[in-house]
């Protein structure tokens, strides 16, 4: 049966308030609004019908004599405007007829009430920049964007390809603003496509103000543009100047909104009453999986803001509390947003397109359009549709603003949330490192660039090896407090790398939220050995002595069980027996015995090829092939090997043939970081450099496997470094890179090294630096630098350098060729960084490298311990070009009491490639002094290519 509920016109006002005055910025008070006059009982009025299926709109208007107004055929509903409220009864028993209502008034009408309780009426001001001009701060840089964290989101996702719908005044279409975000529109207030904001100078609510919303649609589109800044906004007109509309232009609006592919709909408006048809329009645009954002009214939430399917917006001031006219009566809107003194675009009444009027604005309606925005961003990071936005913009909001359970945007937490992304860091101090105690005392602490998280939500681990030792456990200091956190230790079975158990801190639910921009928690924890004996936390994995807190990535931190910080320790070593059955292995295990090191054992002969999964649980990995030349690394086995590495895996590999099997494979160049250069070299005494400096080998009888038919010689790519060398042009027959991975590769076998003595410190070595002990495992230096932060290196600091370009520069170099020739490595020693001569990459002289003179880099002040074998090590090259002379150089130099060059490698006319070289030396003779490091390089004698580096510089006693 055909219901006919029978309303009064109310005239009901939205949140839209006016303006702070440029001149004063006071904060408008409280909005409000007058009761308008009930329709005459026989005057004209406006049904909104909802017709049966099959029926015609215009035959039944021309039946009962009414005017047809308008039609929405998606929803069967049809306007028409008729003699009479009783003329509604007959509708109603219209067998074609489903539903009747009176059609609503939706205002978008400004209004002000002054301090004095006057009814004043104060136009939003136009700031008119310039002709030619921009917004400025103003605009881009005014309160509200760094409120909610605008730029931040929008370095992750700039709501390209959404269509953001604004259904209000209409839009300035000139507005430089708006320029190339707008597209086609409608106007349902007068019927055509011009959706232009207008002016009639007619007072068409009749409430004495003229015109008193023009420019509001402008300011709403402005706002969006400023959130989403690569949406598409779609102007639709449905309030006229007064800020005045009906229930049934709205429902107009958002079908042909969702009809012309917007994924957000705009509606900065509100009326007094639900109807079904409005209900209808609300629910079509769900259906169709488009987002509606409306704003609240005066402290009254109102239609469409109190429906299901929306996401209703009040406005917040500067300090996150509600606006005066936003605690609605109803209770919180959705979210908050920030809507007091918004900078935005405004329409000036003229035909200048290229004239900036903007305005100050305040109300639920600027609110409103930061949360549309907020949705074109969302929409526009990836996979998130309507259901994710709209779980997304309620659950990352600010928790402070002072009005129930809701709260402000943020929108970098809703950006990190759509993508999956969780910014955080773990930061690591010690209030005690002394390996002489019976404690372990931890201090970490939580930094968050990104998104606001619950701490319960949150766990870290600090791993470290305590054997069955009896302790006790004690919180000694918390940001959030002690009584709100959690701690425990789990002993890990089977041991991890320098880790037999973890302390496990958590939060209760009582510990709050962990603020997004930096705010940051700490928390430290004190491990204590009942039984009095000693913790060598110097050899757990997560130890590292710092004065300050200092980033660490061997503490990890979870977030509802899915680890977001660090590296968890793997199982120590796996050796790979990839021999053909052979008896080789039996000479690695010997070694590894003797180091009393533990590992495990796999036999692809008996086992087959281990898989990735098997790989990753280690965190050293010994692969020999012995005699092999044909099947030494498979195409799977190198699959696997790389991704292990390329997850920081760390690598010691073994075999003669290798080169000859895979040398063409870009696995052997890309992951060995070797060339082929001799695939037999018929030379079995090879001589140490860097880590295996004073060690000479023999690959040749002896108690070894006595197995060498085709010792290989290769060359180092850039980045490598040269173990051993066989002499004589033959190439290297060991080396070593590190970046993101650690490797190892031994042309030969390391089971024919010809004694026990020698296989067992060439091990020895080798895992050393594989387990990061010697060069990027700093913790006994006094002090150690590997470029990845800045340590305070003062450039010219004499002030007497004399070079133009190629300045020495922490930076992250590209690899420079010239002629075929590496001249600046494009790789470090460690990490990312590295002391450089001009960081660019260069092609010929004067082209980033170093000319015209001497540039020069000295440390911060080292104060040396009075006593002890100190040892200054760095990794560096010096590489030139044929035009080089002996002026040209790369020197070290040790500033103290007095004055030593400790190294000094000097230019020739013949060509130097660039290959990272290790170098120590001791400096005793510096104890008890505070020092300082200079480095520099010069070309000093004409324009020559001249490049220089210089990573990992360290002190160690």
């Amino acid at each position: 049966m055909s219901t006919y509920p029978i309303r009064q016109i109310v005239h009901f006002i939205t949140g839209l308030l006016i303006v702070m005055l440029l001149a004063g910025g006071l904060a408008a008070p409280v909005a409000a609004d007058e009761p308008g006059e009930p329709s005459e009982p026989n005057g004209p009025i406006d049904l909104v019908v909802q017709v049966a299926p099959g029926a015609d709109c215009l035959q039944l208007a021309a039946d009962y004599g009414a005017d047809l107004l308008g039609a929405v055929a998606p929803l069967s509903l049809c306007r028409l405007q008729m003699d009479g409220l009783q003329a509604g009864d007959s509708l109603a028993a219209d067998p074609r007829v489903v539903t009747v209502e009176e059609d609503e008034v939706l205002e978008a009408q400004p209004r002000y009430v002054g301090a004095d309780g006057a009814d004043d009426i104060m136009e939003a001001q136009p700031h008119y920049i310039g002709a030619h001009g921009g917004p400025g701060p103003d605009y881009h840089e005014q309160w509200a964007v760094g409120r909610i964290r605008a730029p931040q989101a929008q370095a992750l996702t700039t709501g390209q390809g959404v269509i953001v719908a604004v259904l209000d005044t209409g839009v300035d279409l000139n507005h430089p603003l708006l320029e190339g975000k707008l597209m086609a529109g409608y106007d349902f207030v007068d019927g055509d496509d011009d959706p232009s904001e207008e002016t009639d100078g007619i007072d068409n609510d009749g409430n004495g103000r003229v015109d008193e919303a023009v420019g509001h649609g402008t300011h709403i589109a402005g706002i969006v543009a400023l959130v989403a800044p690569d949406a598409t906004i779609m102007p639709v007109r449905i309030f006229d100047s007064d800020g005045q509309g009906t229930y049934f232009d709205a429902i107009e609006g958002i079908v042909y909104a969702v009809d012309h592919g917007a994924q957000v709909i705009n509606l900065s408006g509100s009326g007094p009453n639900s109807t079904e048809a409005l209900q209808a329009a609300v629910n079509y645009a769900w259906d169709n999986g488009v987002l509606l954002v409306t704003s609240g009214g005066v402290n009254s939430l109102g239609y469409p803001a109190l429906y299901e399917h929306v996401i209703s917006v009040g406005a917040s001031d500067q300090e996150d509390r509600a606006a005066d006219f936003a605690v609605f009566q109803e209770g919180p809107p959705t979210v908050y947003a920030p809507g007091i003194s918004i900078f935005s675009a405004y329409t000036d009444g003229t035909d200048y397109p290229d004239q900036y009027a903007c305005a100050w604005w305040s109300g639920n309606s600027m609110a409103t359009p930061f949360v549309a925005g907020e949705a074109a961003l969302l929409f526009s990071s990836g996979d998130c549709d309507r259901d994710c936005v709209t779980s997304i913009i309620p659950d990352t909001k600010f928790p402070e603003v002072d009005n129930g359970e809701a709260g402000r945007i943020d929108l970098y937490d809703a950006a990190a949330a759509a993508l999956g992304t969780t910014d955080v860091e773990l930061q690591l101090q010690y209030h005690s490192n002394s390996s002489a105690d019976n404690e372990i005392h931890p201090v970490i602490q939580i930094i968050n660039e990104g998104n606001t998280i619950p701490f319960s939500e949150l766990t870290m681990r600090y791993w470290y090896t305590g054997g069955d030792a009896p302790y006790t456990l004690t919180c000694q200091q918390a940001d959030v407090g002690c009584e709100h956190t959690t701690s425990h230790v789990v002993k890990l079975n089977p041991h991890r790398f320098k880790a037999d158990q973890y302390l496990e801190i958590g939060f209760a639910s009582t510990a709050g939220y962990l603020l997004g921009g930096r705010e940051g928690g700490s928390v430290a924890n004190q491990i204590l050995r009942i039984d009095g004996g000693l913790y060598d936390e110097f050899n757990d994995y997560s130890f590292k002595p710092t004065e300050m807190p200092s980033a660490w990535d061997r503490v990890t931190l979870y977030h509802q069980g899915t680890l977001v910080w660090g590296k968890e320790p793997r199982l120590a070593i796996l050796v790979v027996d990839d021999d053909l059955c052979q008896p080789y292995g039996a000479y690695y295990e010997q070694a590894l015995n003797t180091l009393g090191k533990s590992y495990d054992y796999w036999n692809i002969c008996l086992s087959g090829a281990p898989a990735l999964a098997d790989l990753e649980q280690y965190n050293i990995v010994i692969w020999f092939t012995g005699n092999d030349y044909q099947t030494t690394l498979t195409y799977a086995d190198r699959a696997n090997l790389a991704a292990y590495l390329d997850n920081g895996g760390r690598l010691f590999i073994s075999g003669q043939n290798i080169d000859y099997h895979i040398g063409n494979q870009a696995f052997f160049s890309d992951y060995l970081h070797a060339i082929p250069a001799w695939y037999n070299t018929n030379v079995y005494g090879l001589t140490g450099y860097d880590l295996m400096q004073g060690l000479n080998v023999n690959i040749l009888g002896g108690d070894g496997a006595n197995n060498q038919a085709n010792p290989a010689g290769v060359n180092l790519r850039p980045g490598a470094v040269g173990l051993f060398n066989y002499g004589g042009g033959y190439g290297w027959g060991g080396l070593r890179w590190e970046g993101d991975y650690k490797v190892v590769y031994l042309s030969f076998g390391f089971e024919a090294i010809n004694t026990a003595a020698a296989r067992v410190s060439v091990m020895d070595r080798i895992l050393t630096w594989l387990e990061g002990e010697q060069t990027q495992d700093a913790s006994n230096a006094i002090f150690f630098d590997d470029f990845e932060t800045s340590k305070g290196w003062i450039r010219n600091y004499a002030g007497t350098d004399t070079a133009t370009s190629g300045l020495w520069q922490r930076a992250i170099p590209q690899q420079t060729s010239y002629q075929g020739w590496i001249y600046q490595v494009g790789a470090t020693t460690s990490g990312s960084h590295a002391l450089v001569t001009g960081a660019l990459a260069g092609t010929s002289p004067g082209s980033y490298d170093v000319d015209d003179g001497k540039t020069s880099a000295r440390s911060p002040a080292i104060t040396l311990p009075n006593t002890g074998n100190l040892t200054l090590s760095f990794n560096y090259y010096l590489a030139h070009h044929d035009n080089a002379t002996s002026d040209d150089y790369l020197r070290v130099t040790i500033l103290g009491q007095t004055t030593e060059t400790v190294l000094e490698k000097r230019g020739s006319p013949t060509r130097k490639q660039a290959l990272w070289t290790s170098f120590s030396v001791p400096i005793d003779q510096f104890a008890g002094q505070t020092i300082y490091l200079l480095i520099e390089a010069a070309d000093e004698a004409g324009p020559s290519l001249i490049e220089a580096g210089v990573d990992d510089v360290m002190i160690t006693q």
